[in-house]
């Protein structure tokens, strides 16, 4: 039987008293660090799945809840909870009212010696004990309660976001215009369409000038920002699990604001009244006055953080995209336009952010000057309108009053929750009642008179550009079972969309009585997405999915693989055993061993495939490869105390170029407000002393009230600029890392890219940059004002007992002692969840799989989270109690100690006894939350400081910048290159020289006569030297040997001007997010007719044309990484974009894989005759008719060039590799006719 958790088993005295955590505290101070195994177990009711058992029928719509706001359904769940929170804050308000109550009778028994003192001082001195304690053990049970409520609403939004996710529709944010019918053969033809965001003029014309930019975001009208709301998903989805969960949680106390307050203000009032008469009632009407002037700014503030959130979320979203294209970034040399554009975002951000602190400092500051300005006008009318005394005890009992009523982004979740479009199984429609479209025989995949949708009839479409996609599919199409089924059709057609809607991706519309769509489940489905999308988890876990492990069928799946992430996706499907299997496209970007592979699979295989599927070479036998090396670093893992050093870069950032004199001023503001406020308390004291032995119209009491006005007035001004110099100084401490990390991750080398993860860099740039944005600077300013109250506070009250300063040291070393304890608890972990598979998820039926583990996750943050929580109530329950003996001591010790202190110094002792307490407690507070925000901080800041120690790439430099006019051609040598991946890395090119002259057009292809000796090693395919070799030429790798480029080595030049003057298209074409003028000319360089002829000669409008519509133009939207647009699309726009650069070497990898013959055509013919004649073309290919026309062929083997001539010379050579080749491809005739034999 497992063991119970403690609080299980605990009595009542140990849960008040936490009695229970003593095993846990012991284990945490022996040990540096405690793992989850270490830590008690889950108790039962705190489990996932007992608490979505127990909240979702009151929050989940699909399990019968209400459609309410979010509020009201965790209202419901913890109804009981609240009920008790109730009765805690009751208990509260009653017992704070003792310390005030005691110190009032203490020192009337001191201004009169004890003489008329009907209840002896050791009961007031009790009270000065046991009312803290009682306040004390009310408020941490307060706080008990409410924090395992805070866990546990995390847990349930955690997993209700989570659940949520798997149902929304995932669809491009700027879809593209157009209409598809497939017609009944399977063939697919796109009819209609109208341009994406074609701004059109009256007169029909286009709304684009001259070079025309597309326009800001905030030059857009309202209709169109409206539009643009959803392009940043991703970065909200982040958002809600991070920064909107955690303001949702802090929203804890909102009781204390409805209930506590209320019954504090009047408790107060009453106790006011009985000190000072009716001008308590001054104070509380001018309070009422004042009251709305922070209102007012707090409205302000949630306004500018409402909309910092949304700027934070376009910066998530840039930042997110961008490195995800990082390397094509680099290689066209765009890293400092893509910085200024996330540059932009950021200061956007920071203004915001800015305005959201300065609401904030005013807020803060109106919140304490309120009760001063309340103090005043109260004692100003006792004294001069009431003439009455200001005893020393009136005085320190009403300002103990006074202080006690200073101290008195759900909308955005129920928003994603209730708005977000879903799938049509989780639509409201489908909710109530919507009889789905049935198939004759539930054995058919096909569709019959259907017609599909992104967006359902009369919603906006996301893009806003006109009416939304529709694939149609008029009559019947049937897939034949147990049979490769082809779809072909040229870019664009709608191909992947038939997949789409055949998983139920697409919103289904009926286009007659007997109109259905079918793909039956019962044996399983399998999907491979043409953008492969794989798991952070093992390659073997990767390929099963879920599947039992099949040894011998495992190993064939995975020993052929060629392009790794899109095998190990591949390799899924065929580990599957499954009925039916939709390849979307990716068999094309495989090896021709691979393609052997898939198709000797006995699987129905539903593949989307190009127009010259049937073309391909003929399937060789498939080879052994493996992979002898790791190429993805482990990230390191920080163990024991914060060091220094994590602190270093954000202390000299927030200083700035004069750090010691902006911590003498920050701190010295800091000192100048505790001890203006100290002196405040005892000015009113001694002012309170004149009373003695004076009649009270003796006492010049407007000169102490004008005094004591000046002395609120500078404390107030000195707290204002201190906050506001702080404030500056962390946003510049934001502004400066954010810069240099930024700087480092787009300087870095290829083998860090290779080596980093691309989730982690997206990691340090959006969570770890938060954290320095607000969790770092908020920590350092309460550590700073908390210790420098405590250190005043303490010599306060040694200034008239010296003998209490060894008691105060004593009780101050111990409550560091204690939070010490607590610095040692675990870490709170950071659960995330990504959605970039759904499609996946969906196809394979594997939500419940996800769910599960979803649910397991949040058990361990649950597990941890709690002992953390119960850990800070341990401490601060222990703090209390040695703060309430101190207070009660020195009171006894001012009564029944030597005479001689006097009432008013023994009530400045007494009051600054108990605000010392105070200040130990939120010292315990804050050391309670470095124990996770502060510790999670330094962590952070010691993991961007690591990004900026990575090796990185030549900073450009004087000497490097070639001649003006430089390349003047394309003429290229290469002599004796080698080129690595690392420096201990092996060679994957060895000793190649080569000479081409400019204006050639040179074939690149691998030889495929004999297996490989090794798979994947250090960063590089084995069989990919061609890639290696375009690498090399550009510098992305580690080379030795010389290329001229030119006339000049290409190692003496600045790798920007290299790498701007030579374009390769990559095999994976990558966009961003904006205009198609945007991704074109990023740098607003060309204007329209240069644009529009480099998408004409890239064969877009062409093919275009022949569906008798405009599609696309250059004020078209494109969604971050292309997303509206199909591959073979995203491929054109990538050679358009090469066109416009009008670089003197043109280097293709691979570039037409993914798009029709007849394209293709076009664009092999335009690279032929539209190419400036100095311009050297390089083409890398698998495909042979690709490259048959070049004016000669380079076959590369081992990182070697086995043959390399004019096209003509080697297939005349018969025992030639290229000749071999083409003999063994099954379009020898064809390829033979190319060449012209």
């Amino acid at each position: 039987m497992p063991e119970p958790n403690p609080e299980q088993t605990a009595s009542i005295f140990s849960l008040m008293t936490y009695i229970f955590m003593d095993d846990i505290i012991q284990k945490g101070y022996r040990a540096p660090r405690l793992s989850v195994d270490q830590l008690p177990p889950l108790a039962d009711y705190d489990r996932a799945s007992v608490l979505t058992r127990r909240a979702f029928p009151h929050m989940d719509v699909f399990m019968g809840a209400k459609r309410r706001h979010l509020f009201f359904s965790l209202m419901s769940v913890f109804r009981k909870e609240y009920s008790l929170l109730s009765l805690m804050v009751l208990i509260q308000s009653l017992c704070s009212f003792a310390s005030p109550i005691g110190i009032n009778q203490i020192l009337r028994y001191l201004e009169t010696d004890g003489s008329n003192a009907e209840i002896r001082p050791w009961f007031w001195i009790s009270c000065l004990f046991f009312g803290p304690m009682l306040y004390t053990l009310a408020f941490q049970w307060y706080i008990f309660i409410a924090t395992r409520t805070l866990v546990r609403t995390e847990c349930i939004l955690t997993e209700l976001v989570f659940e949520h996710s798997l149902r929304i529709r995932v669809k491009a944010e700027t879809s593209s215009s157009r209409t598809t019918k497939a017609n009944p053969s399977g063939s697919a033809t796109p009819v209609s369409a109208e341009s994406s965001n074609s701004n059109e003029a009256p007169d029909g014309s286009s709304a684009s000038n001259g070079k025309g930019k597309g326009k800001e975001l905030s030059q857009l009208p309202d209709s169109e920002e409206k539009k643009s709301k959803a392009v940043n998903v991703i970065g909200k989805l982040n958002n809600l699990v991070t920064s909107d969960l955690t303001n949702i949680t802090q929203s804890r106390d909102f009781l204390i604001v409805c209930m506590y307050v209320p019954l504090q203000i009047t408790l107060s009032m009453i106790f006011l009244y009985q000190l000072l008469g009716w001008s308590a009632w001054v104070g509380f009407i001018l309070t009422v006055v004042l009251i709305p002037a922070p209102g007012y700014f707090v409205t302000l503030m949630r306004k500018a953080q409402a909309t910092r959130m949304k700027v934070t979320d376009a910066r998530v979203q840039t930042v997110s995209e961008a490195l995800n294209v990082l390397r094509m970034i680099k290689l066209f040399a765009w890293e400092e336009k893509v910085k200024e554009r996330i540059n932009m975002k950021r200061e956007e951000e920071l203004g915001w952010l800015w305005k959201v602190k300065l609401y904030d400092v005013v807020t803060n500051l109106l919140s304490y000057s309120i009760p001063a300005f309340t103090m005043v006008a109260t004692y100003g009318t006792y004294t001069l309108i009431m003439k009455q005394e200001l005893a020393p005890s009136t005085i320190f009992s009403s300002m103990a009053v006074f202080e006690i009523m200073r101290k008195v982004s759900l909308d955005r979740m129920s928003d994603f929750l209730r708005h977000t479009e879903l799938l049509d199984a989780f639509s409201e429609n489908d909710i109530v009642s919507d009889v789905p479209a049935v198939a004759p025989s539930k054995e058919l995949v096909g569709f019959k008179d259907a017609m599909f949708t992104w967006s359902k009839e009369g919603e906006e479409d996301s893009s806003g550009s006109g009416p939304p996609y529709r694939l149609q599919v008029k009559g019947e199409l049937i897939f034949k079972k147990r049979s490769i089924n082809l779809i072909i059709g040229p870019t664009g057609s709608g191909k992947t969309s038939i997949l789409m809607a055949l998983l139920g991706e697409m919103h289904f519309v009926r286009m007659g009585v007997d109109s259905w769509f079918s793909l039956p489940r019962r044996g399983g489905v399998a999907y491979a997405a043409q953008e492969s999308w794989v798991q952070n988890d093992t390659i073997r876990n990767n390929i099963l999915f879920g599947s039992p492990y099949d040894e011998e069928r495992y190993r064939k799946g995975t020993t052929s693989t060629f392009h790794m992430t899109h095998n190990i996706a591949l390799a899924g499907p065929i580990a599957d055993r499954v009925v039916s299997i939709g390849l979307d496209g990716s068999i094309q970007a495989q090896d021709t061993e691979v393609d052997a592979t898939l198709l000797n699979e006995p699987a129905l295989i539903t593949e989307v495939g190009l127009d010259q599927a049937t073309k391909n070479e003929e399937l060789q036998i498939p080879t052994s490869k493996a992979a002898n090396g790791k190429l993805v670093m482990a990230e390191d893992v920080a163990i024991g105390h914060v060091t220094w050093r994590s602190f270093r870069l954000f202390l000299e950032s927030l200083g700035g170029k004069h750090p010691v004199l902006f911590f003498l001023t920050f701190v010295g503001g800091f000192v100048g407000t505790e001890f203006i406020s100290t002196f405040q308390t005892w000015f009113l004291g001694f002012w309170g002393s004149q009373y003695e032995g004076r009649d009270p119209s003796e006492v010049n009491v407007p000169f102490y009230l004008m005094l004591y006005c000046f002395l609120m007035l500078f404390m107030l001004v000195t707290l204002a600029l201190s906050n506001i110099f702080f404030v500056a100084g962390a946003l510049r401490a934001a502004k400066v890392i954010n810069t240099r990390l930024m700087d480092s991750i787009f300087g870095s080398t290829w083998r860090w890219l290779d080596e980093t993860p691309t989730g982690r860099i997206i990691t340090r740039c959006t969570q770890d940059v938060r954290i320095v944005d607000g969790t770092i600077p908020q920590m350092l300013s309460l550590a700073v004002e908390c210790v420098l109250s405590m250190l005043v506070k303490l010599a306060a009250v040694v200034l008239f007992t010296p003998v209490f300063f060894s008691p105060g040291v004593a009780i101050a070393t111990c409550g560091v002692y204690l939070g010490n304890l607590n610095a040692k608890a675990p870490v709170l972990s950071h659960f995330s969840a990504s959605v970039d598979g759904l499609v996946s998820v969906r196809a394979y039926g594997a939500q419940e799989a996800f769910k599960r583990e979803s649910l397991n996750r949040i058990n361990h943050y649950t597990r941890v989270a709690s002992i953390s929580w119960n850990l800070n109530r341990w401490v601060a329950t222990r703090i209390d109690a040695l703060g309430a003996i101190f207070a009660s001591a020195l009171a006894a010790y001012l009564v029944y100690g030597p005479r001689g202190v006097g009432a008013s110094n023994s009530g400045f002792s007494l009051g600054m006894a108990v605000e010392f307490v105070k200040s130990i407690f939120w010292w315990v507070v804050v050391a309670s939350r470095m124990s996770k925000r502060v510790v999670e901080g330094s962590f952070s800041l010691e993991r961007i400081q690591g990004y900026l120690d990575i090796d990185h790439e030549p900073k450009p430099s004087a000497s490097g910048k070639p001649p003006a006019a430089w390349p003047t051609s394309g003429d290229l040598r290469v002599e004796s290159l080698c080129a690595r991946y690392s420096a201990a890395g092996p060679k994957v090119l060895h000793d190649i020289s080569f000479h081409i002259n400019s204006g050639q057009r040179i074939g690149d292809r691998k030889w495929e006569g004999r297996p490989s000796p090794s798979g994947l090693f250090d960063g590089a395919d084995a069989n990919d030297f061609q890639s290696s070799l375009t690498l090399a030429l550009l510098r992305c790798i580690l080379t030795d040997g010389t290329v001229y480029y030119d006339g000049i080595p290409t190692n003496e030049i600045n790798l920007d001007a290299l790498r701007s003057n030579i374009t390769i298209i990559p095999q994976t074409p990558e966009l961003l997010s904006g205009t198609l003028r945007e991704n074109l000319d990023p740098f607003g360089s060309q204007d329209d007719a240069t644009l529009n002829d480099a998408l004409r000669a890239a064969g877009l409008f062409s093919l275009q044309e022949e569906a008798g519509a405009v599609h696309i133009n250059l004020d078209t939207k494109i969604a971050g990484g292309g997303a509206n647009l199909s591959i073979g699309q995203r491929q054109i726009l990538a050679l358009a974009r090469a066109i416009v650069r009008q670089s003197k070497l043109l280097i293709l990898d691979e570039a037409t894989s993914a798009i029709d013959y007849k394209t293709d055509s076009i664009i092999q013919r335009t690279l032929r005759n539209e190419l400036n004649k100095n311009a050297t073309v390089i083409t890398i290919a698998h495909r042979l008719q690709t490259i048959m026309d070049a004016d000669r062929i380079m076959v590369l083997d081992e990182g070697r060039i086995v043959e390399f001539g004019p096209t003509k010379d080697l297939l005349q050579n018969d025992k030639g590799v290229l000749r071999a080749l083409v003999d063994g491809s099954g379009d020898r005739d064809t390829l033979f006719s190319v060449v012209g034999q």
